[in-house]
């Protein structure tokens, strides 16, 4: 593998965030224990601790990062987190499981891509054929999109060879021979094209433009327990990505900074998210098309309705 400045700094980064994931120290009561993935889809709430959103609104936020949506929903499993920001499909797979946890708001919309090594000449879906993809997990929403778009070019997930593999290492790894693309989440699917690893095959708004993307979820117990903080939080949730919205620019420079990663891949990386903190009329449909498609590839084994899955009753009006 290429080692260079910014592969050494990432992975610095990367293992000073990681390492204080399994650091569940008991801060009291009054902590709201929050669950994320250290990418651009959960902008929203890295820049509402950064510019001090919760505190003032009097909130007490510990945030815990992980390396997947599935290693999350395993801790809220636990209880060791109270509300997490979480891809969709690893949220209905749990609750379809009997998981005691609602989705609480919208966090995004799009935000993926297929990523394929340079100089390959893989310029179609029928060029992945018998090609190794590194995958977040089986359970992914990178996954599952990489499933659509072999479904809509006639292919399924048996004409290519995938394994998991942590995001961030993945445009860095890609010019190994142990693959030859990935599908991840932004801006790691940026960083692969711009430091010339790899060129973007498909972003996923090309797969399913305005596909629902991260959730934030919560703990049944804590929304019974916690109603006013609950409502807080989300009116922070709001206000951060009406502001991240607004002013792209200073989104970009914080998660750079965060994240590890230039501000000119940030940059690039968010052109490709749609953040939202409100479902419009699309969203509760789009999900449940989303459950009934995992049904149909065996990810779950029975049918969810909205009440199962949704209370929106906290959020801003």
């Amino acid at each position: 593998m290429k080692i260079n400045f910014w592969t050494v700094g990432l992975i610095i980064v990367f293992l000073t965030i990681i390492l204080s994931t399994y650091n569940y120290l008991d801060e009291g009561s009054n902590i709201i224990r929050v669950g994320y993935l250290p990418s651009d889809h959960h902008a929203a709430l890295i820049v509402a601790q950064q510019e001090s959103m919760f505190e003032e609104a009097n909130l007490k936020v510990h945030l815990i990062p992980f390396n997947s949506g599935e290693d999350l929903i395993e801790a809220m499993s636990h209880g060791k987190i109270d509300m997490g920001y979480c891809g969709i499909t690893p949220v209905t797979m749990a609750i379809s499981k009997g998981e005691a946890m609602k989705i609480v708001a919208p966090v995004n919309l799009e935000g993926s891509g297929i990523v394929v090594r340079k100089g390959l000449n893989i310029n179609t879906a029928n060029d992945l054929k018998d090609k190794n993809i590194a995958i977040p997990s089986n359970s992914s929403m990178q996954f599952f999109l990489l499933q659509i778009y072999l479904s809509n070019h006639n292919m399924t997930s048996q004409d290519v060879k995938y394994f998991k593999s942590e995001v961030p290492s993945m445009p860095f790894n890609l010019d190994e021979n142990s693959f030859q693309a990935y599908v991840a989440w932004e801006p790691f699917v940026s960083a692969g094209e711009i430091y010339n690893y790899g060129e973007v095959l498909s972003y996923s708004e090309n797969i399913w433009k305005d596909h629902p993307c991260c959730v934030i979820i919560s703990d049944e117990d804590f929304i019974k327990q916690n109603p006013d903080k609950l409502r807080r939080f989300l009116e922070v949730h709001h206000n951060a990505t009406t502001y991240i919205n607004k002013n792209p620019q200073k989104n970009s420079e914080l998660m750079s900074k965060k994240i590890g990663i230039s501000p000119e891949i940030e940059k690039e990386g968010i052109k490709h998210i749609d953040y939202i903190s409100i479902p419009d009329s699309n969203f509760v449909p789009n999900v449940l098309k989303i459950v009934q498609m995992q049904q149909k590839l065996g990810l779950i084994n029975n049918s969810l309705i909205s009440d199962q899955l949704f209370d929106f009753s906290f959020l801003p009006n």
